[in-house]
């Protein structure tokens, strides 16, 4: 597995070249899912994914639901 280090730009985008055959078939989230693991990533991965979320839902809600 390649290990991965994000210290320049060019990193990611050779991170972002190896990664993108992940997603062109089924099972694609969890084959990313294993990527992140092996990488040793997983758990920053669960906290952006909930961070994330909770920032779009605070949005919409700000957009969508008024404030009583």
């Amino acid at each position: 597995m390649v290990k991965v280090k994000y210290d320049d730009l060019s990193a990611a985008f050779d991170f972002v070249s190896f990664a993108a055959p992940f997603f062109r078939r089924r099972g694609a989230y969890a084959r990313f899912k294993e990527l992140l693991a092996a990488e040793g990533c997983l758990e920053k991965w669960y906290a952006f994914e909930a961070e994330s979320t909770e920032r779009a839902l605070r949005q919409w809600r700000s957009e969508w639901v008024p404030l009583y």
